[in-house]
């Protein structure tokens, strides 16, 4: 009896001796492909994603390919478009957490049982909510990717959610603190990076970045459009992320009087040192020989101590003061539009959304505002 050619797309599963399932499918230029696996639902899953790939024309998934090949093809073909630092942190990711755990397995066999299974694990062994989420981004770019490649009929990491991310209270100092945290400031080496980070509410990264050419003593201004990044474990100027990074902070006079005393600092340890000295960037806030400083030394070695002395919370980050400059400033009923402003952020509703606690009163405008439109 002759044998009926089947047309492409169509399929028949049947089990092998030597106990493995499998299909064989026909593919555009007389071609045919076998699909594997342990149950005939595995075989028929396959076969019947197989047959959608080449019912949209596109070309079927490669069982072949493993993660850890993937991901390399992958981070290869995002380093043109990623910053330094970026790229850093996703390989550092994939090295570390994806890699170790999925990269013997098929790509198109991830399952998101096993990405939950990886969560799950990765918080086990300390990571942060917040760490893990990072690693959820990562394989779920990656994944799109590979379905839009044609490498996956479809993106499970979509299928998953990863872990909420836990949700740190504001630091807030009342104004008797923030003094004390200013007189104690003014005794310590760094005495103007923590004046100005907590009057100005600067990032971290755009204070130890900035240059003496973007500062105006006589105008009481500074003009942010830099951050310090370390990349390839070499210190460099960046520009922000956003447009709203780049802006020009008003200086409080204490400000503009530490700087001045750091401006002369560092003018008697420039002469000290002669062609030693290292400040070939220009920048404000240097170690004792201008090179750039660490802000994880200045961190542990001269804010937690500060902190200490002035018998305030020594857990707090170098990023907190930040926080501290922010709900200071709109504790005071400043404009919560020209707080915004003063933060870099991109919008009021970013604003809102950390700091919306700590402005007085909306409560109270609320209830006092219904009282007017129904009394």
């Amino acid at each position: 009896m002759p044998t009926t050619r089947r047309g492409n797309g169509e399929g028949s599963i049947y089990k092998r001796k030597d106990g493995r399932w499998a299909a064989d499918i026909s593919l555009p230029g007389a071609k045919r492909k076998t699909l594997y696996g342990k149950t005939r639902e595995q075989v028929r899953d396959k076969l019947r994603a197989a047959q959608q790939s080449l019912a949209a024309g596109l070309n079927l998934p490669s069982d072949r390919v493993t993660v850890a090949r993937f991901s390399a093809e992958w981070l290869k073909s995002k380093k043109p478009n990623l910053r330094v630092k970026s790229y850093e942190q996703y390989e550092s990711i994939l090295r570390l957490h994806i890699v170790p755990a999925l990269g013997r397995q098929r790509l198109a066999r991830v399952k998101p049982t096993d990405l939950t299974t990886l969560y799950g694990k990765l918080l086990d062994s300390g990571l942060s909510q917040t760490t893990v989420r990072h690693v959820h981004k990562v394989i779920r770019g990656m994944l799109g990717d590979a379905y839009r490649w044609d490498y996956v009929v479809r993106n499970v990491a979509e299928l998953v959610t990863p872990p909420k991310p836990s949700k740190r209270d504001v630091p807030v100092f009342s104004i008797d603190e923030a003094k004390r945290f200013i007189s104690t400031a003014r005794q310590s080496e760094h005495e103007a990076l923590y004046v100005v980070a907590a009057t100005t509410g600067a990032r971290s990264a755009e204070l130890l970045g900035l240059t003496w050419d973007a500062v105006d003593l006589d105008e009481q201004v500074i003009h942010i459009g830099k951050a310090l990044q370390y990349q390839g474990g070499k210190p460099s100027l960046v520009e922000p992320k956003t447009k709203a990074s780049i802006r020009e902070i008003a200086l409080t006079g204490m400000a503009v009087d530490s700087l001045r005393r750091q401006r002369t600092k560092q003018d008697t340890q420039a002469l000290s040192l002669g062609p030693a000295w290292q400040n070939s960037m220009n920048l404000v806030f240097t170690n004792t020989v201008g090179s750039p400083l660490d802000r994880h030394n200045v961190l542990k070695r001269g804010l937690r101590p500060l902190l200490k002395e002035a018998g305030l919370d020594a857990a707090l980050r170098f990023h907190d003061l930040r926080h501290i400059a922010a709900s200071l400033a709109l504790g005071q009923g400043l404009p919560v539009t020209l707080v915004s402003q003063m933060l870099g952020h991109a919008s009021v509703a970013t604003t809102l959304n950390v700091y919306a606690h700590v402005i007085p009163g909306t409560q109270r405008q609320v209830a006092d505002e219904m009282e007017r439109l129904l009394a």
